[in-house]
């Protein structure tokens, strides 16, 4: 919505909720509705986002390359950590 200062609202939302998610309402009158979800129901938000971080040694590029293309699912798995 043109006019409309989102920042304000994504931040009087996480303070009343602790989230940002609000949306605009259809709304056939005159008037800007608002709608603030007192839970979080955006899938995304609950998602965790997950990181691989393998650290070795190759003599070059290719070296590199063949050692990850030799590795099995199961051995990223134990790398495997949480974003923070």
């Amino acid at each position: 919505m043109p006019g409309i200062d989102t920042e304000e609202l994504d931040s009087c939302c996480e303070i009343l909720f602790g989230h940002t998610d609000w949306e605009f309402v259809e709304d056939k009158d005159t008037h800007i509705t608002i709608k603030f979800n007192v839970e979080d129901t955006r899938e995304e938000e609950r998602q965790k986002t997950y990181k691989i971080l393998v650290k070795f040694d190759a003599t070059d590029e290719k070296d590199a390359e063949d050692f990850v293309y030799d590795m099995q699912p199961k051995d990223w798995l134990q790398h495997l950590e949480e974003e923070e």
